[in-house]
């Protein structure tokens, strides 16, 4: 077992324990500013902002060498809107292997849906998600329309 470290006082500072087997200690590490313990989330952020059609790649995530939960959470804001209706898409292969596409649902200015079809906020419903190995996930937007539009899009491993 490794000894924590030692301040200008002789006081010990803190030690962690890997989260791989539950024994090796792990330095822990804190925000020199805020003095906040330093936590490293699996997270990955995407944006886009003007966009006038759609968008096959707002934000992909490559799953690592095993299995994995991940949340998605996105919104998006139409600043000019003429006609048609886009929607948020998000597409990922499951953990029996199966390729999967789901339509994200939420809350519009006209109400809770899936079409963005005038100008305004819409907050997506954040989804939670079992991959596979070694595949992607990736949010889209799809649809036939004549708008500007902002998109925001992450994804967070949650296990």
């Amino acid at each position: 077992m490794a000894d924590a470290k030692r301040d200008a006082n002789f006081v010990p500072t803190l030690l962690g324990v890997s989260s791989a087997d539950g024994t090796t200690p792990t330095l822990v590490y804190a925000d020199p500013t805020t003095h906040r313990l330093l936590v490293d989330t699996a997270r990955s952020s995407g944006s886009a902002t003007g966009q006038t059609g759609t968008n096959a790649n707002v934000l992909t995530v490559t799953v690592g060498s095993a299995d994995a939960s991940y949340w998605v959470g996105v919104s998006s804001t139409c600043t000019a809107y003429t006609s048609g209706s886009m929607q948020i898409q998000l597409a990922y292969t499951d953990e029996t292997n199966t390729a999967r596409t789901a339509t994200i649902q939420g809350h519009f200015t006209s109400g809770y849906g899936i079409n963005i079809s005038g100008t305004g906020a819409f907050e997506g419903q954040i989804l939670h998600i079992r991959t596979k190995a070694a595949t992607n996930i990736v949010v889209s937007t799809i649809g036939t329309f004549a708008m500007t539009y902002d998109i925001y899009a992450t994804i967070t491993k949650v296990s």
